[in-house]
């Protein structure tokens, strides 16, 4: 795995707070284009149509999970920056 903070890295992280727990998941990658973060939950909705085997439906259904579970999942994200992922669930 690379050094968080070069280019391609990825880093974990995982928190309890206020009876939450919670899942980030930084890249440090191209990032995602504004016009692209409304869709990136839809099924079959993909931003790299390119690569083979890519359906889209990953996203999706960890979204369709962890609503499942009572918990929620954010996106936030730069273009030539990175992106940050957040999955919040209710600790039992």
């Amino acid at each position: 795995m690379r050094g968080a903070g070069r280019p391609g890295a990825v880093t974990v992280r995982v928190l309890t707070r206020s009876g939450e727990c919670i899942l980030e998941v930084v890249d440090t990658g191209p990032g995602i284009a504004p016009e692209a973060i409304s869709r990136i939950f839809d099924p079959y909705f993909s931003t790299r149509r390119s690569q083979a085997g890519n359906r889209g439906l990953g996203l999706a259904i960890v979204r369709n999970l962890v609503t499942e579970a009572g918990g929620r999942v954010t996106v936030r994200s730069a273009v030539g920056k990175g992106t940050v992922f957040t999955v919040t669930l209710p600790a039992v």
